[in-house]
């Protein structure tokens, strides 16, 4: 071949470009790195820049339940978040809770923070970072609020969290002879939606439902999940929020027959 002439030249460029092409592919330098996954929220820029001098909130710390300041997100940062709880039915602040703090691009992660709201029902998360986070709500007694998701300071800093008012259903399990009676549920189901919970009495035979919403409501006892509830050990009761009512459950031993078997309201 006739490397002297234009086609010649053309056809050893080529060579070389293919040549130089196959070793960037197959060659590795030896102290090559392996490439460093992104972290989501610094993807997003959630890290406050250092001259951004927000203005702080003046608030009334609660009492913290956990060290969060090990969270990278929290401790540092120069964003406080405060969630006001209040009562939808009253207007008037709920006091007895637990506010939780978590990296909203983490859903399953441990919380970030757990804080008591003070007197006032404000709950207050200082010095945390930019990031997006979700904050959950928990307070007995009450229905469970839609979780909270906002980007801190882009969606503001101060947020009210109404909580609906629910029912709950308390009680005991006894034999006929008075004495506690541990095994079996107690089940609830609402009459108008079917929506049912399972409760299983405690070693002492209580037990407690967590806040449902009002309505008509079936309470059953029966002696294991698939078991036909006897008629005698039924229950039916209108529950009005705010309410937990109480009830006495007397069941016969080992599934015998007895005619001593009822609900009653204690």
């Amino acid at each position: 071949m006739n490397w002297r002439g234009p086609s010649g030249i053309l056809a050893m460029l080529t060579a070389c470009l293919s040549v130089v092409y196959l070793a960037s592919v197959w060659w590795e330098p030896a102290d090559a790195k392996e490439p460093v996954p992104q972290s989501y929220l610094r993807e997003l820029g959630d890290v406050a820049a250092a001259d951004s001098g927000p203005r702080r909130i003046p608030v009334e710390a609660g009492e913290r339940t956990d060290a969060g300041g090990n969270h990278p997100l929290a401790g540092k940062g120069p964003f406080d978040l405060v969630v006001q709880l209040i009562d939808a039915a009253s207007g008037e602040p709920v006091v007895a809770a637990e506010v939780h703090l978590y990296a909203a691009a983490r859903p399953d992660s441990e919380p970030i923070l757990n804080i008591a709201p003070s007197a006032d029902g404000r709950a207050a998360l200082a010095r945390l970072e930019h990031a997006q986070y979700r904050v959950k709500v928990h307070a007995e007694g009450y229905l469970e609020a839609p979780d909270l998701f906002i980007e801190l300071p882009a969606d503001g800093r101060e947020f009210e969290v109404e909580l609906e008012p629910g029912a709950m259903v308390a009680g005991w399990v006894r034999s006929p002879a008075g004495d506690p009676v541990a095994g079996g549920l107690v089940r609830l189901r609402h009459v108008g939606t079917g929506t049912s919970h399972d409760l299983r009495p405690g070693s002492g035979g209580s037990f407690r439902s967590a806040a449902v919403e009002s309505g008509l409501w079936d309470i059953f006892w029966l002696e294991h999940a698939h078991k036909t509830p006897d008629p005698r050990l039924s229950h039916q009761a209108r529950l009005e929020p705010g309410q937990t009512l109480s009830l006495t459950m007397t069941v016969p031993r080992g599934g015998a027959g007895s005619n001593q078997v009822a609900i009653v309201r204690n």
